[in-house]
């Protein structure tokens, strides 16, 4: 068969592998300090009573 394509029976694609974002999406909002429990405010970055970041 002149003119025609080879054939790919047979051969096995792999599929793309999946694009991973460099960062995390973000999560649930955090209700409280991992640190100290202490409750937290919605959208605080400093954590009121112990001053760490969360």
């Amino acid at each position: 068969m002149q003119g025609t394509p080879p054939s790919s029976a047979g051969r096995a694609e792999t599929p793309p592998e999946p694009q991973t974002a460099a960062t995390p999406p973000p999560t649930a909002t955090q209700t409280a300090c991992a640190f100290c429990g202490a409750p937290l405010k919605p959208g605080a970055k400093f954590c009121s009573k112990c001053g760490r970041a969360v």
